[in-house]
């Protein structure tokens, strides 16, 4: 026990506190506390206290109390720690606060300006467009803002699960170029995509993730090269011995304008971004390799990031997954060409009549200007009770497509998809029902699809997200 623990250390001259008690002269009192640490033992926190003291025959003798106070260090240690976390947290908490309200206010600082100098203005065709353009762009950034804080705050709340399906690697890589080539165009950047020994495309996985992993990996390697540099992002096969596994590497690099040693330290941890006379140009949240790098986590993957100030970066990306269908791999694979190229869809919407459920009337108003801007007609609906009436009372192949919003009243999205369906209406089975919501998230998406919906449209809507869309279901 702690009493003989204690008296072989004092005996062996270890417990220098002790001394200073059995030492006191007369009149004289100590008290002090300490640690000690038998050799195979767990460590004690003591409290001495010494005095003399006049017994009943009138004699001076010492009195030392000794007892065990390794439970109440213990508990102050947990109650100290505790207090730091708190601190830090509370810190944490205001620096996230400063951070987004100038985030925020910068956009909206834009938006809310050129909004009143295109009112006073509105005569000057050429100002409205310059204002409008500068209006497109601080909203994207708003958006872009906001889903960065939305995705680190269910991350951070471990309220981030995946939604895995059975999903074809080609179509990903296809649809992350189709995203990333506009961008880096507008620089007049060298994108290249390319693929090494890739067997097996059809695997079981989080297609959402995946997607949003690369297409942020391939934004930053945009936005940090310069005008004119070269981005390259290629896909290997690394063979595995479970046959029913698949293991990729994704590594992007770019000649940009690379990290420092001391930043690449911290580059995964939020709001962190390196301030250069460079970077201090790119607008960004510091959250996207954050966030990455918790998704990546999440699937069970590594990140590795190689990079030199002045001369760029490389990002190598490794995860492994379940093979879904073995016997239509590689032939899958063979049919794309990577990277694949398509024409704008620029005329899809011409000639198309589509049925609309909204019930926010700016929301419709601006969607019916979109779609008639484009040559298309529409049918409006406020709830989806109404919708269903309209499709209900419509001929045979009135409508090309169904744009069908989540929360209404009376009757919600998903309520009304599901009726559409059930219907002996000749269209009811095969018409396309695009969910047109701002419920955003991976198991938003999944829930449409479970209701019977084709695709998933998040708002804000961007008119060729929808010419994509339609040219893909009509």
């Amino acid at each position: 026990g702690i009493l003989k623990d204690f008296g072989e250390l004092e005996k062996r001259g270890e417990v220098p506190e002790w001394n200073d008690i059995v030492k006191l002269g007369k009149g004289e009192s100590a008290v002090n506390e300490y640690w000690i640490k038998p050799a195979d033992s767990s460590e004690y926190r003591l409290f001495n206290q010494g005095c003399y003291h006049m017994d009943k025959d009138g004699d001076d003798v010492l009195v030392i109390i000794l007892s065990d106070r390794t439970y109440e260090q213990q508990i102050r240690n947990h109650m100290e720690d505790a207090l730091h976390t708190a601190e830090a947290a509370n810190r944490a908490k205001s620096q996230f606060l400063s951070n987004m309200s100038h985030d925020i206010r910068t956009p909206m600082n834009a938006i809310v300006g050129f909004s009143q100098l295109m009112l006073r203005h509105y005569k000057n065709p050429d100002k409205v467009r310059n204002y409008a353009e500068k209006i497109v762009v601080s909203s994207q950034h708003l958006l872009s803002l906001i889903n960065d804080v939305l995705d680190m705050s269910k991350i951070e709340s471990g309220k981030t699960t995946l939604n895995l399906c059975d999903v074809n690697l080609a179509d990903i890589i296809n649809e992350t170029d189709n995203i990333i080539r506009p961008q880096a165009k507008k620089k007049n950047q060298t994108f290249v995509v390319k693929s090494d020994g890739v067997e097996y495309c059809c695997i079981t996985a989080d297609k959402l993730r995946l997607s949003q992993i690369l297409i942020n990996i391939l934004s930053n390697a945009v936005k940090y090269t310069e005008e004119g540099g070269n981005i390259t992002f290629e896909i290997k096969e690394i063979k595995v011995t479970n046959p029913q596994i698949v293991k990729y590497k994704f590594i992007i690099s770019d000649n940009g304008i690379g990290m420092s040693e001391e930043y690449l330290k911290d580059i995964f941890k939020p709001f962190t971004r390196e301030e250069t006379s460079l970077t201090d140009a790119v607008q960004g949240t510091g959250l996207g390799m954050a966030i990455t790098k918790n998704l990546i986590d999440l699937m069970g993957g590594t990140i590795k990031v190689l990079s030199t100030q002045g001369v760029g970066t490389t990002y190598e990306v490794t995860m492994e997954f379940r093979i879904a269908d073995i016997n239509t791999n590689k032939d899958l694979w063979n049919r794309y060409n990577i990277p694949k190229h398509e024409n704008e869809p620029d005329h899809v919407l011409v000639g198309k009549n589509f049925l609309i459920a909204e019930d926010n009337g700016i929301n419709l108003d601006m969607l019916k200007e979109l779609l008639k801007e484009e040559g298309a007609a529409c049918d409006c609906a406020k709830n989806g009770m109404a919708a269903v009436d309209l499709f209900r009372h419509s001929k045979k192949g009135q409508y090309d497509l169904i744009f069908m919003d989540v929360q209404m009243p009376d009757m919600d999205g998903y309520e009304a998809t599901r009726a559409i369906r059930q219907m002996k209406h000749p269209d009811a089975k095969d018409i396309p029902i695009v969910a047109m919501t701002a419920n955003a998230f991976s198991n938003d998406v999944k829930a449409a699809f479970d209701c019977g919906m084709n695709a998933h449209l998040a708002k804000p809507v961007n008119i060729d997200r929808i010419k994509d869309i339609v040219a893909n279901f009509t």
